[in-house]
Parts: structure tokens; sequence; C-alpha cells
């Protein structure tokens, strides 16, 4: 946070605020939240294969992602997997497209790589 925070030219302790004013919770709660849903969607299959080494790297160990995903979506991954759940899906679609376009990884409206 404090080197990002000094990226955007504040104090730490104002992108502390900032983060909880706007999501309502900590920033390290919404980075967790962040992995786990980029991790979701690697799982849903609509995340850019080119990541999915690094999604995994995110996360310590196999306890680690199965501990903190089921504390977010309140089943396993494998659970996560196997349960069809179309509106989840959609909205994890409509995140990782707007984070590659956001990060100038693919045009906007252009094609997905899940596509």
């Amino acid at each position: 946070m404090g080197e990002f925070a000094q990226q955007c030219g504040i104090e730490q302790r104002r992108l502390e605020r900032i983060v909880r004013r706007d999501f309502g919770m900590t920033p390290k709660q919404v980075l967790r939240r962040a992995r786990a849903l980029d991790m979701a969607s690697h799982l849903r299959g609509v995340a850019d294969d080119a990541e999915a080494e690094t999604l995994a790297l995110r996360y310590y160990d196999q306890s680690h992602l199965i501990r903190e995903f089921t504390a977010l979506f309140g089943m396993s991954p494998r659970q996560f997997m196997d349960r069809p759940q179309p509106l989840m899906t959609l909205s994890l679609e409509t995140r990782q497209a707007r984070r590659l376009e956001m990060t100038e990884r693919i045009a906007p409206g252009g094609i997905r790589p899940w596509q």
C-alpha cells in the first residue's frame, strides 16, 4: 500500500481511508477479495489462460487457497467448479473483461481470451 500511495502522490493513511470509504473494507480485505475473484474467474474458465500460473502463485499453498476461497464464497474451489452458477459466471466474465481493458491487454469491446 505504501508504494502504491507514493505512486499516486498521497499519504498511505489517506489512501487507506479512501479505500475503506469506497469499498467498506480495509485495503487488505479488498486485495484478498480481488485475489479470490481472480481465482474464481480462472476456475470458471473466464480468465486469460496466460495468467493461470500467476493466479496460483498468489497463494502460499493449497490450504491457503481453500481457506480464503471458502471464507469468501462459502464453498471450496472444487464445489465452486462443480456447481453451475450462471449469474456468477456472467459477473466474473464482466469483471475480467473490464480488468483486461483497464490494463490495456485488450481493446475496449475486443475479443476476450475465453471467447
